[in-house]
């Protein structure tokens, strides 16, 4: 009798990143930094101003090269562009007037690699792009030009481009930026939703702790010395969050069992700055989804 055994292969990261360095004008920005990112995967990217977040996007879609080390996709080098991915950036919301596509128009776009140059688009093409805006709510807008939209309006259409072209990753570069709190926080469950619903793997760059710790499963962390990768609801102490940020940062439970990080207040005048201790629920972040942590935990990694 012969047997057989089939060799168990398991399927290499989503993305894999390995000794990568980068500088600009012989000034270090990012200093040998590893993680992998698998399928799924919500990722929250954090830090303060000028610690390589908006960098290592740049260099995860390839508009920057890298010093050294190496980005692989599906254990391919980046160039191979084995994985699509969808790059959604601040400044969409710039679009002026003299900009003439339309919703449907800039979608679309994110299919000629299929469609071929110089040809038009198919039926099964349009099809892709009117589910891609259901996906997202827009279908209503598609004919309208992008430039008659809001800023939250113009970043779910180049989400809905990143789904028309099937892409596995998509990459956000503080999208919310610009946009009112109510935007922001539909459009945050709007990314949660895809993430869940179809195991969109997401890397998004915030300022907003409290959103990042709600929604991603997953923490890159840039310090102004380090980088710290890890997974959401992991203790760190005050000398985590001092050599990350450069000050000190605190966690508490809001009423009911929520969750939040803040910065110290050090002075009155700092009150602005969302720290909420000591203020009734209903004055304080009213947006604020509760996360997957247990309430007995109190606090998250940062």
């Amino acid at each position: 009798m012969n047997l057989s055994f089939r060799k168990k292969v398991t399927k290499p990261p989503l993305v894999e990143v390995r000794d990568l360095t980068f500088g600009y004008d012989r000034k270090l920005i990012i200093d040998h930094i590893n993680f992998q990112i698998n399928s799924g995967d919500f990722v929250g990217v954090i830090g303060g101003n000028g610690t390589g977040k908006s960098t290592l996007l740049k260099l995860l879609i390839g508009l920057l090269e890298p010093d050294s080390g190496e980005i692989l996709l599906a254990g391919a080098p980046l160039q191979e562009r084995r994985v699509r991915i969808g790059y959604v950036s601040q400044k969409i919301g710039t679009f002026h007037g003299g900009f003439p596509a339309t919703v449907e128009e800039i979608v679309v776009a994110g299919l000629y690699s299929d469609i071929g140059l110089f040809r038009r688009p198919k039926a099964e093409h349009w099809t892709q792009v009117e589910d891609a805006l259901a996906k997202v709510d827009m279908s209503a807008y598609r004919k309208r030009s992008i430039h008659e939209l809001s800023g939250g309006q113009q970043q779910r259409v180049f989400i809905a481009r990143a789904i028309a072209s099937q892409a596995s990753l998509l990459v956000l570069d503080e999208p919310t930026s610009g946009v009112d709190p109510k935007v922001e926080g539909e459009l945050y469950t709007l990314l949660s939703k895809l993430n869940k619903d179809m195991q969109l793997t997401i890397v998004l760059v915030s300022h907003d702790i409290n959103v990042v710790t709600a929604r991603a499963n997953r923490l890159f962390c840039f310090g102004f010395k380090d980088f710290f990768e890890h997974d959401l609801c992991e203790d760190q102490d005050g000398n985590f969050f001092r050599r990350l940020y450069g000050h000190d940062i605190m966690a508490h439970i809001h009423f009911g069992g929520r969750c939040m990080i803040n910065k110290v207040c050090e002075e009155e005048s700092q009150k602005n700055l969302s720290c909420c201790v000591g203020v009734e629920e209903s004055n304080c972040d009213s947006n604020y989804i509760e996360p997957d942590c247990s309430a007995e935990k109190g606090k998250f990694s940062d």
